[in-house]
């Protein structure tokens, strides 16, 4: 704007005069473009005075962003600390830990699949004893084995695909709400919208169809390959006869007992691996919630010290360094690795860097460095010993770190490597003589509370482990119940085919003028003592089979804790199988006594 103020009359002066121009040529010339010259300033004049306008208006503008700008500085409180979206537990800790229940669920689903496979597997079986005279007549009729198959499969199959479309629509109506109660009781979640996920329905439902449709065919057609002769005589043994055992002279009645014992062999191994089916459900039910009791009592034994106060800076607004008063306070440095392979890649490994002459550690702090301490439980985790070698990196860098395992420290409930904190801090590149907080037995009050970043204690293990049972004890509650109910079932099976086996020899006894509990006595007596014996050893096999699950189980979750299950509770399993099976045997004296006389003379040859 200046710039045209200020030629505008000096170009109209020269124009007219030709002023100031030696050359004559030259004022001609701007003589004869005058009005060029005052159109284009003329023009730039006016976006001066658009300029001009629009320089106000900012004015304006960075007035009114100064003055709340100047209102947002006055609210607003200094930011101190922050914590990052992948390290904030509010938002990954429900998640996280959901995410760890499916690997014990995945466990139990397939624990579940081989049981109700085992059910439907004994099931065709004993169907096709109960009616083995009438698949002798048909395929004496010219039916084939083909079409007998389909028959006798059609049904199991049917039911289960129906089974499993109604169990899809319960759970993604009914049972949800059971497992949203139980997760809300624990979390504080959102309004839950159910989606249907493609994986789950391969697992809980493609997965358990697809295995017992294959259960039921193989079964069925394994018994179909009997000549039809033997399933008109009703001896569906697919082993040739072999002579008799001579048997020692004992008793009649217990050389008798060792006769039906010898002739249902496979009766009872059977009967045997399904009562073993059901103690590994029981123990598994029964011991989750007292291990999850065992631990919560020892939690608070788990924890280093009662007090673990982690500073956001070690020195004061003064730049002196922080310090307390607090007789039983040790300096330690914390930090957090990942480890890189073993049953879980990316778990995560707490390091520990202890002071010189530490009472609450108590490890030699004369270390060479590379050598650590680890906790008993990382040791246990990962199969780790004195002198092996472990390999650790940062979990959100490319940062590795190889460590000599010097010796196993007796710390549980946390999966932790020690270390001096001379060799912490040239570990991680730390300045000489730094640390991360305070450790100590009693609490720590001298402390002002905006250098503290965090505060550790034994209540906050305790809640975790109350956190755990709390969650997850009602539901093993109700699936002991659950277990038990299947034990009356698998038993019942089990005993009813045994018994349909002897049918014939039940009711020649009678004949013989046996009363129903002399039979009792020799065949539910000689059952029931099987079953006790199973019944044992199978209690004894399922504790270390479920440890092992459990170890499965606990590798692909974070942290651990071991299978913890003494005598009074495996002997409730014990006593929850035997009820089941008197309840099972008052059924069989019952179908004993409704065994007519005239099934002996059904088989006479």
């Amino acid at each position: 704007k200046i710039l045209a103020d200020d030629l505008i009359p000096k170009v109209a002066v020269l124009a007219a005069t030709g002023g100031y121009l030696d050359d004559e040529d030259a004022a001609k010339e701007l003589a004869d473009n005058v009005d060029i010259w005052k159109a284009y300033l003329e023009d730039v004049q006016d976006k001066a005075d658009e300029l001009e306008e629009r320089g106000d208006e900012l004015q304006e503008r960075a007035a009114k962003l100064e003055a709340e700008g100047k209102e947002l500085k006055d609210n607003i409180t200094e930011l101190t600390d922050f914590v990052p979206e992948y390290a904030c537990q509010a938002i990954h800790f429900a998640p996280d830990d959901m995410g760890s229940d499916k690997a014990m669920c995945e466990v139990l689903l397939i624990v579940f699949v081989v049981v109700l496979a085992f059910i439907f597997a004994i099931t065709a079986s004993n169907t096709i004893t109960s009616e083995a005279k009438v698949i002798g007549t048909l395929r004496a009729s010219g039916y084939t084995r083909g079409e007998l198959l389909r028959h006798y499969v059609s049904v199991p199959i049917i039911l289960t695909i129906i089974s499993a479309l109604l169990g899809n629509l319960i759970g993604y109506t009914v049972l949800k709400n059971g497992v949203i109660f139980v997760y809300s009781r624990s979390y504080s979640l959102p309004t839950i919208k159910t989606y249907w996920d493609a994986d789950a329905f391969v697992r809980t439902t493609v997965f358990p169809v697809v295995t017992v449709i294959i259960i039921n065919v193989v079964t069925v057609a394994i018994r179909l390959r009997i000549s039809p002769l033997k399933f008109l005589r009703g001896d569906l043994s697919l082993r040739k006869n072999k002579k008799a055992v001579r048997l020692p002279k004992f008793k009649f009645f217990t050389r008798f007992r060792l006769r039906i014992l010898g002739q249902n062999i496979p009766g009872y191994l059977v009967l045997f691996a399904g009562i073993f089916f059901v103690m590994v459900l029981l123990i598994f039910s029964v011991g989750m919630p007292y291990t999850l009791d065992k631990y919560m009592s020892k939690a608070d034994t788990f924890a280093i010290a009662d007090y673990q106060v982690i500073l956001k800076t070690t020195e004061d607004d003064d730049g002196n360094r922080i310090t307390t008063d607090t007789a039983t306070a040790e300096e330690f440095s914390m930090d957090s690795l990942s480890t890189v392979s073993g049953v879980r890649v990316g778990e995560e490994i707490t390091v520990y860097g202890y002071s010189d002459g530490s009472k609450i550690f108590d490890l030699p702090y004369d270390l060479p460095k590379g050598k650590v301490y680890i906790s008993a439980d990382y040791a246990d985790k990962f199969g780790i010993d004195t002198g092996d070698e472990i390999e650790l990196k940062a979990k959100f860098a490319k940062d590795a770190y190889r460590f000599e395992v010097a010796g196993i420290h007796e710390v549980f409930g946390s999966l932790s490597i020690m270390m001096p904190n001379d060799s912490f801090n040239e570990v991680f590149g730390n300045e000489k003589g730094s640390f991360s907080g305070f450790i100590s037995n009693k609490e720590i009050k001298d402390i002002d509370d905006k250098y503290i970043g965090a505060v550790i204690t034994r209540f906050d293990l305790m809640a975790m482990a109350r956190q755990l049972s709390y969650s997850m004890g009602g539901i093993m509650d109700i699936f002991s119940y659950f277990c038990a109910a299947m034990a009356i079932l698998i038993i019942y099976l089990l005993t009813k085919i045994i018994i349909e086996n002897n049918a014939g020899s039940i009711s020649m006894v009678k004949v013989l003028g046996y009363k129903p509990g002399e039979i009792g006595s020799l065949y539910v007596l000689l059952t029931t003592i099987v079953v006790v014996i199973s019944t044992a050893a199978a209690a004894a096999l399922s504790y270390y089979f479920v440890a092992w699950l459990w170890r499965c189980i606990m590798y692909g979750m974070a942290g651990w804790f071991k299978f913890e299950m003494d005598f009074p509770p495996i002997l409730k399993c014990v006593v929850m199988v035997l009820v089941a099976y008197t309840i099972v045997a008052l059924i069989d004296l019952r179908r004993i006594r409704r065994i007519p006389l005239t099934e002996a003379l059904k088989n006479v040859e």
